[in-house]
């Protein structure tokens, strides 16, 4: 318990501490950010704000997927109210109490309870960062030009780490079968809901990018933005003390845009605003959610 609370107390200081960094970056620059952070482009503002819709039904989806694959039987709107409630309650200081929120909501449900509750929870967040790793983890090796290490063989290492990545979830699998899902067919949905949150959001970004800058929009452009964005979202996620990642994953994602030609400061910024934009979007679907509860009740 003591143990807890001191966790809980550093994550909240790392909370206070990153809003007072972000907020000295934003006044020292504020000159540059008021040219730099000028719309050219509304058409693609709007787009970058409906794509993290698609983004956040991609997490939905990989929700129902682990919670039939825990037996865990919950009509479509009580799964949606969850989920849109965990949504909102990541924005608490801590950042442990999205979780918390999902076992105690769970744990009522036919078939729920604290135990199974906690493993949807480990789950669809171990399986989250396994799955982007996968995907994108080639990035933190590769020589290509916005990579901050430089390695050699990378892509040697890179399969090398996703060798020891795959024998240690064996191993625990052969005591926590929960880790494969219960089977296959899971494990491949599950793959596929948690590539389209990392490819929504990242596609997201780059029309953010675009349209404060003008840039023309390419595939390679798209491809090196949704990678960088993938990888500073895991980073962010990885690194405990940060709530929600704040701080760590725009600190990630300035660094990678620096290597696209010196947007350090611009890079910060428009994750930061995406940060943001997704809150407005989080809470339309919690206001949706508790319509949806609402009219279930009357009726």
């Amino acid at each position: 318990m003591a143990q807890n609370r001191l966790l809980q107390s550093i994550r909240t200081i790392f909370f206070v501490l990153s809003w007072i960094i972000i907020g000295y970056l934003v006044i020292k620059n504020i000159s540059p950010l008021r040219h730099l952070l000028t719309v050219k482009d509304p058409a693609a503002l709007c787009i970058s704000f409906f794509l993290l819709f698609p983004s956040y039904w991609a997490m939905y989806w990989a929700r129902t997927i682990l919670s039939r694959s825990l037996n865990l039987h919950l009509s479509e709107k009580r799964q949606f109210y969850i989920f849109t409630h965990n949504m909102i309650t990541r924005y608490i200081p801590g950042g442990i109490w999205n979780q918390l929120d999902a076992v105690l909501l769970l744990k009522d449900e036919k078939g729920g309870s604290i135990k199974q509750g906690s493993k949807l929870v480990f789950l669809e967040m171990y399986w989250r960062v396994m799955f982007g790793y996968l995907f994108f983890g080639w990035i933190i090796f590769s020589n290509f030009q916005f990579s901050i290490f430089n390695f050699q063989n990378p892509i040697l290492i890179f399969i090398e780490s996703i060798v020891v990545i795959f024998l240690v979830t064996y191993l625990i699998s052969k005591k926590k079968p929960a880790l494969f899902l219960y089977s296959w067919t899971a494990f491949f949905k599950e793959g596929i809901a948690n590539f389209l949150f990392y490819i929504f959001n990242g596609i997201s970004l780059t029309f953010l990018f675009t349209a404060f800058t003008s840039t023309q929009l390419t595939g390679r452009l798209v491809w090196y933005i949704t990678s960088a964005t993938s990888i500073s979202w895991i980073g962010g996620f990885l690194f405990l003390p940060a709530p929600s990642g704040l701080g760590v994953r725009e600190g990630l994602m300035a660094l990678f845009m620096n290597k696209l030609g010196g947007f350090l400061i611009l890079g910060f910024s428009l994750t930061l605003l995406q940060r943001l934009m997704m809150t407005v979007r989080d809470a339309m679907a919690f206001g949706l959610a508790l319509l949806v509860i609402k009219t279930r009740t009357r009726s």
